[in-house]
């Protein structure tokens, strides 16, 4: 992420993440499903900017939020409408986290949105990530990072992997993070249909097909990992 700004606001841009494995390894008994799944970021992304605001005498500082869309498609109807109020993850995020901290400070956020929605994409757990990171430093803060991906991980499973760089396995929900090494670069090409597919039903409809799902072979994560450092790009493609 990149930190830039003046002396009151600040932005950072959130990007864009691809599952270049992914099993799903069973339901949990909260709901959850637990995954075993290598991330990398990409430079897609959208932009978050936070400018602090005050508390008042009776209350906390708000929190606000603009949402500016920049698709990369332009097209009515491709993409679903982003919610710019409380039930914007954003939103949540910096609520959660003024109220854990005891911060005074309020917040005005503007968000460009790039990345498109329901996509498997990661957009706003990355928005959530970023305006954590945010507010931890303008509103003077300061977690570590540990402390940080705690919360984050109470917001959303992908939300811990959004707040440091680079490629990572993630077990549990998501919400274990193990960074690895940096990957050699890699090349994508990212493919949007017109139809939106929300985590819930994706989830729903594997639940429904777990009988007829083949096991993945043991192995093969690690056999992925070793043959991206070592560039035995045919076994990758496998």
């Amino acid at each position: 992420m990149d930190l830039r700004g003046d002396d009151f606001k600040r932005s950072i841009r959130a990007p864009a993440k691809l599952n270049l494995f992914l099993d799903v390894l069973g339901r949990r008994g909260d709901g959850f499903h637990d995954l075993e799944t290598l991330m990398v970021p990409i430079r897609l992304a959208d932009q978050v900017s936070l400018t602090p605001t005050r508390s008042t005498a009776d209350s906390p500082g708000e929190i606000g939020l603009d949402v500016q869309t920049c698709w990369p498609i332009s097209s009515p109807n491709r993409f679903p409408d982003v919610p710019a109020g409380a039930e914007n993850l954003v939103v949540k995020s910096l609520k959660l986290f003024q109220e854990r901290s005891g911060s005074p400070f309020g917040a005005r956020v503007e968000l460009v949105k790039r990345i498109p929605m329901a996509a498997g994409l990661g957009g706003g757990s990355s928005d959530a990530a970023a305006a954590l990171r945010l507010a931890n430093r303008v509103w003077r803060v300061n977690w570590d990072d540990d402390r940080l991906a705690e919360l984050a991980a109470e917001l959303g499973s992908d939300i811990p992997f959004f707040l440091s760089h680079g490629a990572a396995i993630c077990r549990g929900r998501g919400e274990r993070v193990e960074r690895l090494p940096p990957l050699p670069p890699l090349y994508f090409v990212i493919v949007k249909p017109a139809e939106a597919l929300g985590t819930g039903e994706v989830y729903g409809a594997h639940d429904s097909m777990a009988d007829q799902k083949p096991p993945i072979a043991h192995g093969q994560l690690n056999r992925l990992i070793a043959n991206l450092y070592l560039g035995g790009w045919h076994d990758v493609g496998k």
